[in-house]
This record gives structure tokens, sequence and C-alpha cells, in this order.
């Protein structure tokens, strides 16, 4: 089992655990306090999307910093109920599937490759985001 840290907000120093499983890269501190310094230490009223949300670092970063709404996509199983056990240690309940018409403010996931540009153009496509703020390319 792998585990990571929050790094701020109300749910700071927790520790977050992990499977392995194929493709899964956690996001470093360092990324995240990046990423975190340039949307602003707390997200209070944002919906934040975390698509291939992995070991939900950048999910449960939001959800710590006040988002009013986290939605992590993940389709491993073993992965997925560990990001269920880390929401109940939390005492969090993110949301595991957006409604119909639901609009995003923050995407939290890095651009990587190919894929995940393509996922972005479909999501902005159907209308999902209420605005571009992406992450910057890692």
């Amino acid at each position: 089992m792998n585990s990571l840290r929050i790094i701020g907000g109300r749910y700071r120093r927790r520790v977050l655990r992990f499977p392995d499983s194929e493709g899964l890269r956690p996001t470093p501190d360092r990324v995240r306090e990046t990423l975190f310094n340039w949307l602003g230490q707390e997200l209070d009223g944002q919906h934040c999307l975390d698509l291939f949300a992995g070991s939900g670092a950048l999910g449960f970063e939001a959800a710590s910093r006040g988002a009013a709404q986290v939605v992590m996509v993940e389709q491993a199983p073993k992965v997925l109920a560990a990001l269920i056990e880390n929401a109940k240690m939390l005492q969090t309940r993110p949301k595991w599937r957006s409604r119909a018409g639901m609009r995003y403010n923050i995407w939290l996931r890095p651009i990587r490759d190919s894929t995940s540009f393509s996922s972005i153009r479909l999501i902005a496509r159907a209308g999902l985001l209420a605005w571009s703020r992406f992450c910057p390319v890692f």
C-alpha cells in the first residue's frame, strides 16, 4: 500500500493510502503545492472535477481547501475502493458521479498526453466547464 500527505487546508497532514495500479502516478507534493498556489489556497464555493482520480491527491486537496463539490472519476476497482476508504477516514463525501447540467469551475488533472487532451475537449464541448481554469501541462 502506498501513501501520501495532504499538504494544505482542513485535512493538512492527513495521510491518504492507495494501492499499486498500472498507470497510477500520484501528483507529487511540490506539484500540488505549485498548483494550489496558482489556483489560490481557498477554493470556497468552487466545483472541481478530478478525472482519472487515482490516489485522490488532487481531489482531496481541493476538498481540504473548501471546494463546494469535488467529483472524482476512477475506473480501477481497487483504486476506487481506496478513494472511498480515504473519504470515510477524512469524514468527507465526495461526489462519485456528476448530475446532468453540472458545470465545473476547475479541472484538477495535469495534461500529460493526447488522451487527457481529448477528454478535456469532450468535456468542454459538452458544456461541463463553466470557464477554463486548467492545470498547467507537466
